[in-house]
């Protein structure tokens, strides 16, 4: 049981991985940055990032600068869901999970039907060994955005939770 239970984790945390593009040539620097994050690219476009640092942080690995970066963006006129978002895997991938956490609920009160947010609040709740309330969260996910590649997720998890 806990075996299983390790492995479902262990599956969906591998899915999970920040991983940053590839560096672009100075030529195709024209559009807005983005972050990737899982399989989808969430576009950002709040000030001060229309400038491409976060993107030029993310891409050299550098987490601490764009973690500060996107701190000074959420503190900006008008941050987005997408910079609480990203200040959210910022903060998971250095391993502060609870730091995350706080950026996860801002992005998800911004949008309560986006399930990106929430998937990653639940998977916080995995690593955290409270099994009902990831469950819970990923049921929030299917109910709120039923068609995303997160809802397949989590009912991929939430099945295997239940078996373990």
């Amino acid at each position: 049981m806990r075996r299983q239970r390790a492995l479902a984790v262990a599956l969906v945390l591998a899915s999970c991985v920040v991983t940053l593009p590839a560096q672009q040539p100075a030529s195709q620097t024209q559009r807005p940055p983005v972050f990737r994050s899982d399989t989808n690219l969430i576009q950002v476009d709040a000030y001060p990032m229309k400038d491409g640092r976060v993107m030029t942080n993310l891409e050299k690995g550098d987490l601490e600068a764009a973690d500060v970066t996107l701190t000074n963006a959420a503190k900006g006129p008008n941050p987005t869901r997408e910079v609480f978002y990203n200040l959210g895997e910022v903060k998971f991938a250095k391993g502060e999970t609870d730091e995350a956490v706080k950026y996860y609920e801002r992005a998800s009160q911004m949008d309560t039907n986006w399930g990106k947010p929430i998937f990653k609040l639940g998977l916080a709740k995995l690593q955290k060994a409270d099994t009902a309330g990831a469950i819970e969260l990923m049921n929030k996910v299917i109910a709120a955005d039923p068609n995303s590649a997160e809802a397949a997720q989590a009912k991929a998890l939430i099945e295997q939770l239940k078996k373990g």
